[in-house]
């Protein structure tokens, strides 16, 4: 059996109005702010597809603060801030259609968080096989995503 690594990494700024999409992840190989190995994501549409088919309940992905959800049962407040409801591949990204809590949006219009973060399975050569949400941070780590600015997108400068 393969052994799949949970990641967690920080990406782009948020503006500060919530955005009903979000980039998510890159497309092709990727590397993290904090060293670690290569990752790749050769098979987007298939990502989604089977990120999708296992996901929990209503067939949603979450977003919650911190990647509390994410840790040890009953050790953390999971709440959600915000459910990723669909994902696309546009370019050499994944962008992600995403419903706010109310929490999650005061949150971001309130500033307490600027950054979100994909959670993601990959196998031992680095290969993306699976998103298993985000999560709100400030702490990102990578930097090669394109800054949100509204809900249009450019290349940071």
């Amino acid at each position: 059996m393969t052994q799949l690594a949970r990641n967690i990494c920080g990406l782009t700024a948020l503006p500060a109005a919530a955005p009903d999409r979000i980039e998510l992840i890159p497309v092709g190989s990727f590397r993290t702010a904090d060293d670690r190995p290569t990752f790749r994501l050769d098979d987007p549409a298939g990502v989604i597809a089977t990120s999708f088919r296992l996901a929990a309940g209503g067939k949603v992905l979450p977003i919650d603060f911190d990647h509390r959800s994410f840790a040890k049962q009953g050790t953390a407040d999971s709440r959600a801030a915000g459910w990723i409801t669909a994902m696309e591949v546009e370019g050499d990204r994944i962008m992600a259609s995403v419903e706010w809590t109310a929490e999650g949006r005061q949150a971001l219009e309130g500033r307490a968080y600027r950054f979100v973060s994909p959670v993601f399975k990959n196998r031992p050569d680095g290969q993306v096989v699976l998103i298993e949400g985000a999560g709100l941070v400030n702490t990102p780590a990578l930097p090669q995503l394109r800054q949100q600015i509204g809900r249009a997108s450019c290349r940071e400068r």
